[in-house]
């Protein structure tokens, strides 16, 4: 009897769900289903009502979310919702429930992606080599995990390092700085790079005096497309106050990707992940991100060998939730 495992990525906008069976040659998707999640009170909720409409029942499951996991648990950053992988598992009657930071699951699936699921926007050496891998996500908020290249594979190590502390490169960001720190006292690394850093961003520029005639988008729409529209406009190139915010988020985010590059020896490459990188290729193929990502001085030689690419699968996250979900089957059998 073919064995059926749970996938999923929860996230603040939406959470998405799958079922698999596990294959001799690999895993074959059965169903897949996104839902609202501010439409629900609990992730179980959620998960049951998938399950329950598929009618199958998994015997493991993995499930990525925003935030760091102690013991099993999450107090999600992003989400409103407590999570216990023993007591939702307990309550969806799966004996294998595991709960992992979303980064780590989207960076489980990357060591498989060919170039038919990226897009390359620093070709760097223009190798896909073995060496240590950096993921990157900025949507909602900011997420990194890091892809430590062993004998055996590659081992992924979820971190926090969207909390960083936003470090200035220009006296536009020296300014952006001050004013953030003024709005929220410390100011991280997501502020800037993420949907909710785009809105700050531009929040900002309505402050300087060269834009003091633009359109104020915050009296146009609903908060939550003022971060679509922005990046819409930029990439049209047709609003100046949106294509300097799309450039600020853009060399913060270059200098967020080598500075990775330079903490963990990721020669494998950068990969950006989340739900902004692929709407706003356009920008990250410019000049203005490949000058912030090889500025690094005398370490510049460091920097230009290792290649920058997003990633265009959308769903990377629940593909490689998936693949650790696979893995505590194999465990168990072994």
């Amino acid at each position: 009897m073919k064995k059926i495992i749970l996938a999923g990525d929860a996230g603040a906008t939406n959470t998405e769900l799958a079922l698999y069976s596990v294959e001799n040659d690999g895993l074959k998707i059965l169903y897949s289903e996104k839902y609202k999640s501010a439409e629900y009170v609990s992730l179980f909720e959620i998960i049951n009502k998938f399950i329950v409409d598929k009618k199958l029942k998994p015997v493991a499951a993995c499930i990525g979310a925003p935030g760091p996991v102690f013991d099993g648990k999450i107090i999600s950053t992003n989400i409103p919702w407590e999570i216990d992988e023993t007591e939702l598992g307990n309550k969806l009657g799966i004996p294998d429930l595991k709960i992992v930071n979303d980064l780590e699951a989207a960076a489980a699936a990357i060591p498989a992606m060919n170039h038919d699921s990226l897009e390359l926007i620093y070709r760097g050496n223009d190798k896909m080599n073995d060496g240590n891998k950096m993921v990157i996500a900025p949507g909602t908020g900011l997420g990194m995990s890091i892809l430590i290249h062993t004998k055996d594979g590659y081992s992924v190590i979820p971190t926090e390092g969207g909390h960083e502390d936003f470090a200035p490169g220009s006296d536009i960001e020296i300014e952006l700085l001050k004013f953030l720190t003024k709005k929220y006292g410390h100011v991280s690394v997501e502020r800037v790079v993420s949907g909710l850093g785009i809105l700050n961003i531009y929040e900002f520029l309505l402050t300087q005096s060269q834009f003091k005639d633009s359109g104020n988008f915050f009296k146009e729409n609903d908060i939550n497309d003022i971060a679509a529209k922005i990046s819409e406009e930029a990439v049209k190139g047709e609003s100046e106050i949106c294509v300097y915010t799309l450039e600020i988020f853009a060399t913060a985010l270059a200098r967020a990707c080598s500075n990775k590059v330079l903490s963990v020896n990721a020669a494998g490459g950068v990969y950006l992940c989340g739900g902004i990188p692929h709407k706003i290729l356009k920008i990250l193929s410019g000049r203005k991100f490949s000058e912030a990502y090889l500025n690094k001085g005398r370490l510049r030689y460091y920097i230009e060998p290792v290649p920058v690419y997003v990633v265009k699968d959308g769903s990377a996250g629940l593909k490689g939730a998936a693949v650790i979900a696979e893995r505590i089957i194999k465990s168990g059998i072994e």
